[in-house]
């Protein structure tokens, strides 16, 4: 694959896929960079009383437990009243993939998925957190995985 930049008078930014056939990896590639400007690189989250603005891209992990979501960025850890599906609206850039029904993992942070005794998997993230990974859950995360690698 080849990548070129060139600068151009216009004030939005234009991307132009050249390829041979539109293949799979063309079709994510144009997907991925669809979805990379959607909306707001940023979530305004608000938690005991306080606002606070998170960079998307710095969200490492997303879990709930009973009705408490807490949210484990690069630099702090969140703790708000919120239903994981609510969240995930927000969360719409094609890195964040659900590991469980309570857990989605930023797949940027994500070092190493290692086997457990019970047929599930542990994913192992940059920081050192461990996440697990429900059986239900393990083919759509390798799909993710490949997609995301295929895009690179």
């Amino acid at each position: 694959m080849k990548v070129t930049y060139k600068q151009i008078d216009q004030s939005n930014t234009s991307v132009v896929v050249y390829a041979r056939a539109q293949t799979d990896s063309v079709t994510n590639l144009i997907g991925y960079i669809a979805k990379y400007n959607e909306g707001d690189n940023q979530i305004v989250i608000h938690e005991n009383g306080r606002m606070s603005i998170i960079q998307i891209s710095e969200i490492i992990t997303v879990e709930v437990q009973n009705k408490d979501l807490t949210i484990t960025t690069t630099s702090n850890i969140f703790h708000v009243r919120c239903a994981l599906s609510k969240m995930m609206e927000k969360l719409t850039q094609p890195f964040f993939a659900s590991v469980s029904q309570s857990a989605t993992i930023n797949l940027r942070y994500l070092d190493s998925l290692v086997a457990s005794f019970s047929g599930t998997m542990t994913a192992h993230l940059k920081n050192g957190q461990q996440v697990a990974v429900s059986r239900r859950f393990v083919p759509l995360l390798r799909q993710r995985i490949k997609s995301l690698q295929a895009q690179k």
